[in-house]
Order: structure tokens, then C-alpha cells, then sequence
């Protein structure tokens, strides 16, 4: 379970990862998922990628937030895991690069309703 945050938050317990969802998002994948063969298409393309390289290639720059490594970005990750109701606080990596880079690997998720 994610630790409590240190100021009082409100927990979302037991909410769906589409109450979170970006309705544009949203949008976009149901766009893309009534193309014919969409899925797929999305299956062989991952499946042809080693992750474990891929994160490795990505981790390999990075610093990871810790209460160590920039404690406030982490503060904010934990409050967030703690609002969402995650079980697990997720890493959070930070990298020198003029451009964000938002991206997960091996997600662990509950079954949506």
C-alpha cells in the first residue's frame, strides 16, 4: 500500500483508471480501436520489442526520485499513489533532456470495471 501522505488528502478508494483518463485519450483509443485489425497490429509491433532492453536503455540516464534523489518530486509521487488508492508507490525517474519523455513499463494494474 502506498505510505500516507504527510498533509491531508482525500483517497479516491476503489476508482476506476478511467475516471483518471484523459477524455481526449479516451477518444483517441476508441478512434484507433474501431480500426479493423488495430489490435493486432498493436500486439505483434510490442511483440517484437525486448522491454527489458528497452527500459534498460531508458533507466540507464536516469535518476530514480527517492527521499534522497529530489525528496520534494518524491513527496509528490506519494501523494499522488495515496490518492489514487495504488497499492504501490510507481518509480519515477528523472532525466536531463530538453524534451519530456512520459513513458511506463510493466504496469501493474487492477481489473478496470
Amino acid at each position: 500500500m502506498a505510505n500516507s501522505p504527510d498533509r491531508v488528502r482525500v483517497r479516491l478508494t476503489d476508482i476506476s483508471p478511467r475516471a483518471y483518463e484523459h477524455p481526449a485519450d479516451r477518444g483517441a483509443l476508441v478512434a484507433l480501436r474501431s480500426l479493423s485489425g488495430f489490435d493486432t497490429l498493436v500486439k505483434s509491433l510490442f511483440g517484437r520489442i525486448n522491454e527489458r532492453s528497452l527500459r534498460l536503455m531508458f533507466l540507464s540516464s536516469a535518476v530514480r526520485v527517492s527521499p534522497t534523489q529530489f525528496p520534494e518530486l518524491h513527496d509528490y509521487l506519494r501523494d499522488a499513489a495515496y490518492v489514487l488508492d495504488l497499492d504501490e508507490v510507481p518509480e519515477l525517474y528523472v532525466k536531463m533532456d530538453p524534451s519530456p519523455t512520459p513513458w511506463r513499463s510493466a504496469a501493474r494494474s487492477r481489473s478496470s470495471s
